[in-house]
Parts: structure tokens; C-alpha cells; sequence
């Protein structure tokens, strides 16, 4: 796992809003030993899932053919990688200074996990 990645955990494999499983137990007292919980990974995504150069640019390309229509289309041809990889760093640079934290997640990789007489400890 990552530094972006966390153990998750979950009742009915929908909703995975407990990190720890003593606090799923906690809420589900009347789960016992042989039920089956889900265990997966939470993973906060970063500012390049969220927006990048490339959803730039083509908001750009788009309003250029709003104004101009076809005539706008050459233009956008010779824009490089090197040009597109510059605008992702500003856009990191400028979400890690401006933007909260994001305090939510994807979660990959669900798996069953089968109650034991040890979890069922740990809600007591």
C-alpha cells in the first residue's frame, strides 16, 4: 500500500466507512464468529485525477472553436508534451497550496473476510 492507500472496511461491500475493524463490530453488535465483512483499500486520489493538462486543454480547444469555429482547429497541432507536462506541475503546485486536503476516497481491491472469535474481541 501507498501513503495515498488505507485499510478500509465494510459490512455489505457498498459502504466502506470504518478504518478500523473494532469500530465496524463496534456498530454492528450483532455480528458473529463466521459472518462475513469486506476488506479493501482506500485510496485518496490526487490533484491529476481530479484535473490535468490534458482537461485543460481541451476546455481551451473547445472555447477557441466556440469563437472561431474550424478556422481555430491548426492552431491547438503543435502543443508538445514537454508543454503539457509544464501546465500538470503548475496545476499540482497551485492544488497542494490552494486546495483543502481531500477527505474522501476510491476503494479498490474488495475482498470477504470472515469473522473470528479475536475480531469479535475487539468490540468489547
Amino acid at each position: 500500500m501507498t501513503t495515498n492507500e488505507k485499510t478500509v472496511w465494510s459490512a455489505n461491500d457498498e459502504e466502506f466507512s470504518y478504518f478500523e475493524l473494532g469500530d465496524l463490530l463496534n456498530d454492528h453488535p450483532d455480528m458473529a464468529v463466521g459472518d462475513i465483512v469486506y476488506k479493501a483499500i482506500a485510496v485518496k486520489p490526487t490533484i491529476s485525477k481530479l484535473v490535468d493538462s490534458s482537461d485543460i486543454f481541451e476546455m481551451i480547444c473547445e472555447r477557441a472553436y466556440e469563437i472561431a469555429d474550424e478556422w481555430s482547429e491548426d492552431w491547438s497541432y503543435s502543443i508538445s508534451k514537454e508543454a503539457l507536462g509544464v501546465l500538470d506541475k503548475l496545476l499540482d503546485t497551485w492544488a497542494k497550496e490552494h486546495l483543502p486536503e481531500v477527505n474522501f476516497y476510491s476503494v479498490k481491491d474488495s475482498e470477504p473476510y470472515t469473522l473470528t472469535v479475536n475480531d469479535l474481541e475487539l468490540s468489547e
